[in-house]
C-alpha cells in the first residue's frame, strides 16, 4: 500500500488531497497536523486508512521524530502554506509576517523533504509534490504586495527544480491549484476545491515514467500545459 504524508492536512487543499487519496486511491495516509486533536477528528471524519500525526513545518522537533518512527513512506505532498504579509510593499516591510511565511512556505517543506529523504530512497515508487504558487514564476510579477508569498514560492519552485536533480528515481514536480475556494481563497475564488485539488492528485500517483523538475498549472489544465520552471507564459 502507497503511504503518503501531507503537512498542513487539516484544512482546504491539503484535507481534500488526503481524503481523495485515501478514499479514491487507496493510500495510507498519514495527515499532517500542528494540533494532533484537530487532526485526529479531521482523520476521523474520512474512509480508508487516514492517521493524524503531529507535525509542526516550523518546528524541527516535530519533523524529526515524526521522520524516526515512520517506517516507510512513498508520497511526500508539501501542502502547508501561509500568506501573511498581504498587499504591504515589500519596501515597507512587516518582518515578523516576512520570517513566518518564509519558515511555513520555503523553510518548511526544506526541513520536512531533508527529514524523509531516507524514506523516500527505499521506496519503489517516490513522489515529491510540492503545492505552490504561479506567484513564484518571476515573468508573472506585475503588481505590488504579498512579496514574501512570492519569494516563498520562487524557492519552493527552485528547491523542486534542485531536488529533482538531486534525487535520481523520485519524480519532484510543483502544482500551483490556482485562485481556490479556501479559507486562504476566500469564497470568491473562482475553482473549487474539487477542482484545485485534481493536478496535485495526479502528481502524486505518477506513474514511474511520468515527469519530474516540472512546473504545473491550474489542476487539470495545468496538464495540457506543462512546461518548464523558467519558461511559463499562461497569465494568472
Amino acid at each position: 500500500m502507497t503511504v503518503t504524508m501531507i503537512t498542513g492536512g487539516t484544512r482546504g487543499i491539503g484535507r481534500e488531497v488526503a481524503r481523495q487519496l485515501a478514499e479514491v486511491h487507496g493510500h495510507r495516509v498519514l495527515l499532517g497536523a500542528r494540533d494532533l486533536r484537530r487532526g485526529r477528528a479531521v482523520a476521523a471524519g474520512m474512509r480508508g486508512r487516514v492517521e493524524a500525526v503531529e507535525l509542526d513545518v516550523t518546528n524541527p522537533a516535530t519533523i524529526d521524530a515524526l521522520a524516526a518512527r515512520l517506517d516507510g513512506l512513498d508520497v511526500l505532498v508539501n501542502n502547508a502554506g501561509v500568506q501573511l504579509d498581504g498587499e504591504v510593499p515589500s519596501t515597507e516591510p512587516d518582518w515578523a509576517a516576512i520570517g513566518g511565511t518564509l519558515e511555513v512556505n520555503l523553510l518548511g517543506p526544506w526541513r520536512v523533504t531533508a527529514a524523509v529523504v531516507p524514506l523516500l530512497r527505499r521506496s519503489p515508487h517516490p513522489r515529491i509534490v510540492n503545492v505552490s504558487s504561479s506567484s513564484g514564476l518571476t515573468r508573472l510579477v506585475n503588481e505590488s504586495g504579498d512579496a514574501s508569498y512570492c519569494v516563498s514560492k520562487a524557492g519552493l519552485n527552485m528547491l523542486t527544480k534542485i531536488w529533482s536533480v538531486e534525487l535520481p528515481g523520485v519524480l519532484v514536480n510543483a502544482a500551483c491549484p490556482g485562485w481556490v475556494q479556501t479559507d486562504m481563497g476566500g469564497p470568491d475564488a473562482p475553482r473549487t476545491l474539487a477542482e484545485g485539488v485534481q493536478g496535485i492528485l495526479w502528481l502524486a500517483t505518477l506513474p514511474d515514467d511520468g515527469p519530474t523538475g516540472r512546473f504545473y498549472r491550474f489542476g487539470t489544465q495545468a496538464m495540457r500545459h506543462a512546461t518548464a520552471m523558467a519558461e511559463a507564459e499562461v497569465p494568472y
